[in-house]
């Protein structure tokens, strides 16, 4: 085995520590995190305590929000540790676990096995939960004996239903399957919870992966209109009347999180040092950065905003770079799911460590990027090519008419089960 494809034993501990956070193991994933503290500090030094710019928009952020989440007293001492902390560890160790990489191998180890945690704990949290009460409180227990509300298990699952398009758009046949598992037992779990906003995420990163990475041809339109009915039919099979429900009762134009969002966005020039002046309709902004702003006002919202904004930056650099078509199909799926979520769900006020997640994958994200830019030696460009850097399917004239002919009959198809209940 090469260098390259072995994964050094502290690296292993690093990536095992990050996964028991994500996992909270016994409701106390955190310690994990301060277990990590010295050994970020003994890495930083050790590698000249060199800090990217990203890397300093997001410290400036997570110190000031947190001086302010201080100043009005809206947090506890250990969690304004783990917010002033946490991002910036596990950004850098997103890059740190992305070095020497020539291949990309470790990074989709990293990749999995973090959302492997994520869909492992949100589907063992729920089949093993009592949902009879969804109708009146729309919640699971966790395998740890905590009680967590939907959206807050819909974080944790969001990444692996995301994944749909990995499973059609990548070459590589471990990675297909990989992400067609997790899709599978994410997709199961949302049925049983009822969770609408991993149907957007489902169709938004299909939309995405095929707009911005993949050439659409026949045989994804044609794979992904069969993949729609089978998971119709999977609707149908589960117990899922309660999604069904969710969307036919709610309107989307008439969704409060609307009248949420413009209050406070107004509060942030009435109010703009925060403390949860602005009088909102309902408890949270329901918006990543407009409840930091509601929060804590109009410099960590801009902050937060800049921080964002590089990691949307580095999606696109990324598109243009030598990476695997596979990988990038990867990425863009995964920030689809959390751009998603962060404008839908209250994060920063109780799923924080699906902020850590964030900043977890794109520290990564930007240390493909960096290693991207040197020159392969000639070596490595062979162990580059087998990986594979294009995906792109070839048909004979004489199977178009078929697969559009199907395509056209499984869409409506469908639809139709979809909405009458076949």
């Amino acid at each position: 085995m090469s260098e390259n494809r072995r994964t050094p034993w502290f690296e292993m501990l690093v990536l095992f520590l990050i996964c028991a956070y994500f996992f909270n193991i016994k409701n106390m994933g955190h310690f994990a995190i301060y277990l990590l503290i010295p050994i970020f500090l003994f890495v930083f030094f050790r590698n000249g305590a060199k800090v990217k710019k990203s890397q300093t928009v997001l410290l400036m952020f997570s110190l000031i929000y947190t001086y302010l989440l201080s100043f009005y007293n809206q947090r506890g001492n250990s969690l304004l540790f783990i917010t002033a902390v946490f991002p910036s560890i596990l950004y850098y160790f997103g890059g740190y676990l992305g070095r020497n990489d020539l291949d990309y191998r470790k990074t989709y180890r990293v990749i999995f096995a973090v959302v492997f945690v994520l869909t492992a704990f949100s589907y063992l949290s729920v089949v093993t939960s009592d949902l009879s009460h969804l109708q009146v409180w729309r919640g699971a227990t966790s395998i740890w004996g905590k009680e967590l509300t939907a959206t807050g298990i819909g974080t944790y699952l969001s990444l692996g239903i995301a994944l749909l398009p990995a499973a059609f758009l990548v070459e590589s046949k471990r990675v297909k399957l990989a992400s067609l598992i997790l899709f599978l037992f994410s997709v199961y779990t949302m049925f049983k919870l009822g969770s609408r906003t991993g149907v957007l995420i489902i169709g938004v990163s299909i939309v995405i992966s095929f707009l911005l990475i993949g050439r659409i041809t026949l045989k994804k339109i044609f794979s992904i209109a069969t993949t729609v009915v089978l998971l119709t039919v999977l609707l149908r099979i589960v117990d899922s009347t309660f999604l069904l429900n969710r969307f036919s009762t709610t309107s989307g134009l008439n969704d409060p999180r609307f009248e949420a969002w413009k209050a406070a966005f107004a509060g942030l020039f009435k109010y703009p040092l925060g403390g949860e002046m602005a009088p909102l309709p309902l408890k949270f902004a329901h918006n990543m950065w407009l409840d930091v702003g509601f929060e804590a006002g109009i410099v960590p919202f801009l902050l937060l905003t800049m921080f964002t904004l590089s990691v949307i930056k580095s999606l696109f650099i990324i598109r243009n770079t030598n990476l695997p078509q596979g990988l990038k199909v990867i990425y863009f799926c995964l920030f689809t799911a959390f751009f998603i979520t962060f404008s839908l769900e209250p994060i920063m006020e109780g799923w924080f460590y699906y902020f850590n997640v964030f900043c977890f994958f794109a520290g990564l994200m930007k240390q493909n990027i960096i290693a991207d830019k040197r020159p392969l030696a000639p070596k490595e460009v062979s162990q580059f090519l087998k990986i594979g850097n294009t995906t792109d399917y070839r048909f004979r004239k004489s199977h178009k008419l078929l697969y559009i002919s199907l395509t056209f009959l499984l869409i409506p198809t469908a639809l139709v089960l979809f909405l009458t209940g076949g």
